[in-house]
């Protein structure tokens, strides 16, 4: 007879956004790893494991995220943009099976499940300077696309250098983007 145990609510999406079970059930036992997925939002910097197209080396890179929540099926996943493109067959600019979810660089954007993200506390600053050089060589400038959420959950005040004639989103307080043009 096996053991029955409670889930806390909010962990419940968390635990559904892993597909396999064995790694399912591992992020469930770590109650710390739980809090911190919980902890991390929209343009916190993270590390995020990635497996290599050839073969089963995993890799850490850093990022940013972009997107937190349910896409075509239940569970939450991580929209991420990596501060370096990664070309492979998983890369994407924010974009998942037609829909988009958020606007990055192309082969900049990944979308990993929950257990992969791992909160990158010194990665704010590079996020920034990232983020002011892609604004610098026009990443986010074309037709319709906003620039990554300005200022990210807990972060102070930041400046990027902005130009005349460049396209640019605010978002508010409830998210709605205001998109103009300098």
């Amino acid at each position: 007879i096996g053991v029955l145990a409670s889930i806390e609510e909010d962990d419940i999406e968390l635990l559904r956004g892993v597909r396999a079970p064995n790694d399912r059930f591992a992020l469930y036992q770590q109650k710390s790893r739980l809090r911190e997925l919980h902890s991390i939002d929209v343009g916190t910097a993270v590390q995020v494991t990635v497996v290599s197209d050839y073969g089963n080396a995993e890799k850490q890179l850093e990022a940013f995220v972009r997107f937190k929540g349910r896409q075509n099926r239940p569970g939450t996943m991580f929209g991420v943009e990596l501060l370096v493109p990664r070309f492979t067959t998983n890369s994407c600019s924010g974009d998942y099976q037609g829909h988009r979810y958020f606007r990055c660089a192309n082969y900049c954007g990944l979308f990993v499940q929950p257990y992969l993200v791992y909160h990158d506390p010194r990665g704010q600053e590079n996020i920034d300077k990232i983020i002011a050089t892609r604004v610098e060589k026009g990443a986010y400038e074309t037709s319709g696309e906003s620039l990554p959420r300005q200022p990210p959950p807990g972060s102070t005040k930041r400046r990027l250098k902005a130009r005349e004639g460049m396209r640019v989103s605010v978002y508010s307080v409830n998210d709605e983007p205001k998109t103009g043009t300098i």
